[in-house]
């Protein structure tokens, strides 16, 4: 799949708004990858992480690097493989 990324959080993995991920649906994913994910409702794009007690949650990758701890849900649906952005609009 390719998805069209709304937001910056994810600017410090030279990912920003207006670029397209590709992704791969999978249900094979560790921490470090950048994942598609559904957390607690919110469809998001972020780097999976793994507490010291198990525990997954998500991370934003710019200025503060903001965690986001799941309160009811974390679903993982497919990781991130490619970035593509446009530099000339048509």
């Amino acid at each position: 799949y390719m998805i069209e990324v709304k937001g910056n959080s994810m600017r410090d993995a030279h990912i920003v708004e207006g670029d397209f991920v590709v992704v791969e649906r999978t249900e094979s994913f560790a921490p470090g990858d950048i994942v598609v994910a559904r957390i607690d409702g919110a469809w998001t794009i972020k780097f999976l992480r793994e507490a010291n007690n198990g525990n997954r949650y998500l991370q934003a990758a710019s200025e503060g690097d903001i965690s986001i701890h799941p309160t009811n849900e974390l679903l993982i649906v497919a990781v991130v493989t490619t970035v593509i952005r446009r530099y000339r609009s048509t």
